[in-house]
């Protein structure tokens, strides 16, 4: 626990990581805004982005491993202490927010930690669903855009919202929502999607939602697809 209200969703490792990329993201972007200094928010995101390395070499996402082929004991141990070490640098940081006064809710809020403000009504994820926007295709590469439903216009997130949690598939065909698999979590628009050579004229599947600071979850978009394209096809 993060003190009396607060806690990092972490019944998978997945959502570990996606609370833990938006709260470095969040962070490293306006330290001040968090007092803290610039070394304590690079020191984390250096954290995260270790313990991001080794998820994608031997992570777990809908009981499917991420890389199969690197999913042995070794690396699974090192997965796990990548974890625990980015968790022992987040924890003293989001108690610290939680209970600082000066710090605004809504930025406590975006940076997934609960405000310390028994009398509020709690905030959920809200109830609508993201629009996901197909933008350019790179060498290996995808743009996305995404908005809430009721704003399509706008880039912020919805009220309670902490980040948009982006699930993908890669196939000769459209992949069904209920095989895509959990890509990253993203806090800004638009993300950036990387495929392997491997997926050269294979067809990406997205779908997203919602994720609040409780890692509760709101309802999926509408699945959108597009070709990943590389200069020339793999040998």
């Amino acid at each position: 626990m993060l003190g009396v209200n607060q806690s990092i969703p972490t019944s998978t490792d997945a959502e570990a990581l996606a609370w833990l990329e938006n709260f470095a993201a969040t962070l490293v972007a306006a330290p001040a805004t968090y007092d803290i200094d610039a070394v304590t928010a690079t020191d984390l995101d250096t954290a995260v982005v270790a313990f991001r390395n080794a998820y994608d070499l031997a992570g777990v996402a809908g009981r499917v491993a991420v890389n199969p082929g690197g999913y042995t004991q070794p690396a699974r141990a090192a997965m796990y202490a990548a974890r625990d070490a980015a968790l022992a640098v987040a924890r003293p940081l989001a108690v610290q927010i939680q209970a600082n006064p000066g710090i605004s809710d809504q930025d406590k809020l975006d940076a997934g930690v609960v405000p310390r403000n028994f009398n509020r009504t709690p905030i959920f994820v809200p109830n609508t669903a993201p629009i996901l926007a197909f933008l350019q295709a790179g060498i290996g590469t995808h743009l996305l855009s995404f908005a809430d439903e009721l704003t399509p216009g706008s880039k912020r997130k919805p009220l309670g919202a902490t980040q948009l949690q982006l699930w993908l598939g890669v196939g000769a065909a459209q992949t069904p929502l209920a095989d895509l698999g959990f890509y990253s979590a993203f806090s800004r628009t638009p993300a950036v999607v990387a495929f392997d050579p491997v997926d050269a004229g294979k067809l990406a599947t997205y779908a997203a939602r919602w994720m609040g600071r409780r890692g509760d979850v709101g309802p999926w978009s509408a699945v959108i697809t597009a070709t990943v394209m590389f200069s020339e096809a793999p040998a």
